[in-house]
């Protein structure tokens, strides 16, 4: 019989408290836990000293990490070749690689469709109805910074806009107020911050999913800052994206040439 609580900010029943560090459905921390590394457990990767932090979800036990054990063979990289990148968003995986280079540490497993459907379900359940990826997604880092438009683009119809418009006003062919176009044109600017630059998660179970994008072969790759996928055994994976709040999960027909994440599940028999 699990322990009954009350979050002190929403007010609503908490049923598995020993298994949460925050309000599913608020996001308010439970016994002083707070929003940062140090309210999650780690462990250390004994082949390269990699340091990763742990996070329960209901009953599973989660890296809070993307992977970033290293083979050294070509079918690992990091994102655009620079390995400035390995530390915040992990390596990138070919599903080969994954099966042949025992790339997963001892101790966790490649996770299953039934693991994901297990997290899944868990945070459908808990999260107030506001989107798996929502849920799923870190709090800061998914903005469209890898793919925004010059500001001349932005602006250029806002421009047009401006100058139609006091064009019409003025009764006029063709009329220009400077002040107006400028408003018009930040203003545009502004609403194209406003809706590509602030879609972020709630990382309400400390699950911290980066957008790490993916690459397919040795020189192509996409999605840094909008998207991420993980690989998950048997050709499937699980896609988190900019504009999507929620997941997708599919299973792939041909994994030739792809390279994904990989987030770890402890192994309950390990």
């Amino acid at each position: 019989m699990f322990k009954v609580s009350i979050c002190s900010q929403c007010q609503k029943e908490l049923p598995s408290l020993a298994e949460m560090k925050f309000c599913p459905f608020c996001g308010t921390p439970i016994n002083g836990n707070t929003k940062d590394d140090s309210a999650l457990e780690s462990f250390t990767d004994n082949r390269d000293g990699e340091i990763y932090k742990l996070v329960k979800i209901g009953k599973q036990i989660w890296m809070a990490e993307n992977l970033r054990y290293n083979p050294k063979t070509n079918d690992v990289v990091a994102y655009d070749n620079d390995e400035n990148n390995v530390k915040h968003y992990g390596r990138l995986y070919s599903y080969t690689s994954i099966k042949r280079d025992n790339v997963i540490p001892k101790g966790f497993c490649f996770p299953s469709e039934e693991d994901i459907m297990q997290l899944l379900d868990f945070v459908r359940t808990n999260n107030n109805d506001e989107g798996t990826g929502t849920s799923l997604k870190a709090v800061k880092g998914w903005k469209y910074w890898s793919q925004k438009p010059s500001d001349y683009q932005i602006n250029f119809s806002g421009i047009m806009d401006a100058v139609k418009n006091v064009s019409e006003k003025a009764n006029l062919e063709n009329a220009f107020n400077y002040s107006d176009i400028s408003k018009h044109a930040q203003n545009a600017l502004n609403d194209y911050d406003s809706k590509y630059n602030n879609l972020n998660g709630t990382d309400r179970f400390n699950f911290r999913a980066l957008p790490a994008g993916h690459a397919y072969g040795n020189d192509y790759y996409d999605g840094l800052g909008t998207e991420t996928v993980f690989w998950v055994d048997h050709n499937f994976r699980l896609s988190l994206s900019l504009n999507r709040i929620d997941c997708g999960f599919d299973r792939i027909p041909d994994v030739s040439g792809l390279k994904y994440s990989i987030r770890c599940i402890k192994d309950e028999f390990g």
